[in-house]
């Protein structure tokens, strides 16, 4: 059993274990229901950029995970946005060193009406940039995965233990869940 406490995280983590290992028995446990808590408030903006190199790699992989998805599954709630980038003219080298090479920056040709760029800075556009409603797509994953995996909602975690039978879970019902391994995201 797994264990993951953020909404969309649980979602992508349940079908990325079940994808590893279709046998294996999987509960996600949310103290919400799903799609009630973080991922309601969510604004689901992805931008192709990171400033350090953890984020740039966590960039990365996001960005070609949902790729992936929205291409296997077209009717989730995943979309393109186009993007422009605005920023001081002598900062274009940092720009392109911040932005993943997917975003493919380029000098804008124009910006929209009414639009007045201040003395000094440049507009770039750029892709890659993705809208998702996410409490839509955590709800459209959870579908998928009911079938395979055990979901306990309005369930808190209220203690976590490890034992020689795994990792003891303290449900704030009262029970207990024993796993193998827990992941709490």
């Amino acid at each position: 059993d797994y264990d993951a406490k953020e909404p969309t995280p649980k979602m992508l983590l349940a079908r990325e274990i079940l994808a590893a290992d279709p046998g294996a028995s999987v509960t996600v446990i949310d103290r919400d229901l799903i799609a009630g808590g973080a991922s309601r408030r969510s604004a689901g903006l992805h931008f192709p950029r990171g400033a350090s190199p953890a984020v740039r790699a966590l960039a990365v992989e996001s960005q070609r995970y949902y790729a992936e998805l929205a291409a296997e599954r077209p009717e989730l709630p995943i979309h393109s946005l186009g993007m422009t980038v605005v920023a001081p003219e002598r900062t274009e080298a940092k720009l392109r060193g911040v932005y993943l090479p997917e975003a493919n920056l380029r000098r804008a040709t124009e910006v929209p009406d009414g639009v007045t760029l201040p003395e000094g800075t440049g507009a770039w556009t750029g892709d890659g940039c993705q809208y998702a409603d996410v409490p839509a797509l955590t709800q459209a994953l959870a579908a998928e995965l009911r079938p395979k995996v055990e979901f306990l909602e309005g369930v808190p975690v209220t203690g976590v233990s490890s034992d020689a039978d795994g990792v003891r879970l303290s449900l704030g019902t009262g029970a207990s869940l024993v796993a193998e391994r827990a992941v709490l995201a």
